[in-house]
């Protein structure tokens, strides 16, 4: 290709670029609608599961999936619904010959989303945001693999349950298009996972930090 006209399509790629980039994403706008899909790693961060171990002591850092649909009523707010599948195996050390147990949570959540992009000067690319909400976890430790049957507890019962919990979190987006944005974030989750007359006195309420990323695209309702 001749130097002149490659020099010309990059010089007409880069001014179509920097327009774009120019245009007010919708995630800047009120109105909207957004789907997001996500990935990243469930960190055990807190809790005992008996009176020697630890939560973080006994189960690995494992895989965090989901995806959510929010809703903007303004440039600054957002209310989401989101559902993840995240589990933990047990590191190798207390695993039983032959098997892999797991800790599995799918969760259903909502919550709301505070929005600072529109807000920093001469931004069309930024979008920080903090969220804070509730969900329900419906988590089990499997005897083996995260299909597997609930392990017994202490006193005799299945250990799983649907519990209640919190989370709260930071992250940021990055526009690559007017309605498209890669995040990344970082989220802490306690689950009220103790019941002293199911699980024992030393099994203990449950905490992970969330790190991931995704993409979310942005429709306009007006």
């Amino acid at each position: 290709m001749n130097t002149k006209v490659l020099f010309m399509v990059i010089l007409l790629s880069s001014s179509a670029v920097l327009a774009q980039k120019q245009e007010t994403p919708l995630g800047f706008t009120a109105n909207t609608l957004s789907i997001t899909f996500s990935g990243g790693a469930s960190i055990p961060v807190s809790g005992k599961y008996d009176a020697a171990l630890k939560m973080k002591d006994i189960l690995e850092t494992g895989p965090a999936f989901g995806g959510s649909i929010a809703y903007s009523a303004s440039p600054f707010i957002s209310l989401r619904g989101a559902f993840d599948f995240d589990y933990n195996y047990f590191k190798s050390k207390y695993r039983p010959a032959g098997k892999k147990p797991a800790f599995v949570a799918p969760t259903v959540m909502t919550d709301v989303i505070l929005k600072f992009g529109s807000l920093i000067p001469d931004n069309s690319i930024f979008n920080p945001y903090i969220d804070a909400g509730v969900g329900l976890y419906f988590w089990k430790f499997s005897e083996n693999k995260i299909g597997g049957k609930a392990t017994t507890s202490v006193k005799g019962k299945a250990l799983k349950k649907t519990s209640f919990g919190l989370h709260t979190g930071a992250g940021i987006e990055l526009y690559l298009l007017p309605n498209l944005s890669f995040f990344a974030e970082g989220q802490y989750r306690y689950i009220f996972s103790k019941d002293k007359s199911n699980f024992g006195e030393n099994f203990e309420n449950v905490g992970f930090i969330k790190l991931g990323g995704g993409l979310t695209y942005y429709f306009s309702l007006l």
